[in-house]
């Protein structure tokens, strides 16, 4: 959209289709962060009716700043008086409650943001995702270049049972899912970090007939909802419903997914635009790392523990290492 004032048109337009919570987007910017988090944001703040994505920009040298005091915008303040370059990064996840706080015809920056500032009831959030602003041709040329290549970044692999979740024995049921210590944490760190985060899992509870295949989507949807939940996702799963001495003979194969193989890996790699140097896999069993191995990825064994303190020990140089 051309300006504030139409963005604040369109969202007076669009009131009757909203839903309670939303987000407003500024449709010529791409910032690049956990989208997840800001809106974990908004529902730690029961009263606000909208928290903004801020973003550092030290060459801001014209327009208003924001200015934060302990998760609050406080006000916007001229660029030449606050050093602390905080400006919007076009993203603000709001409560239908916002709509109340749109004045009759100002645009939103100078209209609806101020006046929830002044009214301290705007919150905000630092950002340091990458970000294009594209208001200009100049610019537009620029995020088309810059875009693609941003989007090659490094990847966690984590197998499930056992690393994600508490392996209590062909796991598949929803009310089955215990998390694995730090193992929230550690797939949240990630997202806020840039990284994609997969998870890869042999299932031959499939092939012993003791479940069956949409048993494990289901179970993967639950655990990916209880994620979100905490600002946190996983980008894709991929799993194996393969064995070689299957009880069900339509899954007694061995397949090429099924780990130590690398299946599952290579297809995520053909998939997703991985940088597979900075990449690795986390698993519970040799297997994992066997397959980690076969991709070209390193791979990490853990037994117990916290999952968060091994990933955040992981550094794109380091040998593999266990707990």
């Amino acid at each position: 959209m051309p300006d504030g004032r139409d963005t604040a048109g369109a969202l007076r337009f669009a009131a009757p289709r909203l839903e309670e919570q939303f987000a407003l987007l500024d449709g010529q910017m791409w910032f690049d962060f956990n989208w997840l988090d800001l809106a974990l944001a908004l529902l730690s703040r029961p009263t606000a009716p909208a928290v903004l994505a801020l973003r550092r920009e030290p060459r801001a040298l014209h327009g208003d700043v924001a200015v934060l005091d302990g998760g609050r915008v406080v006000s916007f303040a001229p660029r030449e008086r606050d050093p602390s370059r905080l400006v919007s990064g076009g993203v603000l996840v709001c409560r239908r409650t916002v709509l109340e706080h749109l004045s009759a015809a100002a645009p939103l920056e100078t209209g609806l943001l101020h006046r929830l500032a002044v009214e301290g009831c705007l919150g905000g959030r630092v950002y340091d995702g990458f970000c294009v602003d594209s208001g200009v041709p100049a610019r537009i040329e620029q995020a088309l270049a810059e875009i693609p290549q941003f989007r090659q970044r490094p990847a966690a692999f984590f197998d499930r049972d056992g690393v994600l979740n508490v392996d209590h024995g062909y796991v598949h049921r929803p009310r089955e899912l215990t998390w694995i210590p730090g193992a929230v944490e550690a797939v949240k760190w990630l997202n806020d970090r840039g990284y994609y985060v997969f998870v890869i899992t042999n299932q031959a509870g499939v092939a012993r007939g003791y479940f069956t295949e949409d048993d494990v989507r289901r179970f993967h949807g639950h655990l990916a909802g209880e994620l979100r939940g905490a600002g946190a996702s996983i980008d894709d799963f991929r799993f194996c419903p393969h064995h070689p001495e299957a009880t069900v003979t339509s899954y007694r194969a061995a397949c090429h997914w099924r780990k130590p193989q690398p299946g599952m890996i290579l297809d995520l790699l053909q998939h997703w635009p991985i940088v597979i140097h900075k990449s690795f896999v986390i698993g519970d069993r040799s297997s994992d790392v066997q397959a980690a191995a076969a991709a070209g990825i390193r791979g990490y064994l853990f037994s117990s523990g916290n999952l968060r303190d091994l990933v955040q020990s992981i550094d794109a140089s380091s040998p593999p290492q266990s707990t």
